[in-house]
C-alpha cells in the first residue's frame, strides 16, 4: 500500500518523518517533486498612450464584416 503526504516544506517534512519512525514505520520513501510552475504574466505596460489609436481607421472606415474577416474567424450571429 503507497500513502502520500504532501508538505510546505522541509520542517514539516521532518516532523512528518519523526512520527512515523516513533511509529516504528520502517519503510519510508521520500521523494521531492519540483513545484509546478504557473502561467507567465506579463506586467501592464503603462508608457503605452492608447489615445494615439484613436481615429485609426478615420480616413477608411470599416464594417463589422471588413473587420471579422481580417481576424479570419467565421462568426456566426
Amino acid at each position: 500500500m503507497t500513502i502520500t503526504i504532501e508538505v510546505a516544506d522541509s520542517r514539516e517534512a521532518a516532523q512528518v518523518l519523526q512520527l512515523l519512525k516513533s511509529l516504528n514505520i520502517s519503510s519510508v520513501l521520500v521523494q521531492e517533486v519540483a513545484p509546478r510552475r504557473g502561467p507567465t504574466i506579463t506586467p501592464i505596460d503603462y508608457s503605452i498612450d492608447p489615445r494615439a489609436l484613436f481615429g485609426i481607421w478615420k480616413d477608411q472606415p470599416r464594417t463589422i464584416e471588413q473587420v471579422r474577416k481580417g481576424w479570419k474567424r467565421n462568426w456566426e450571429l
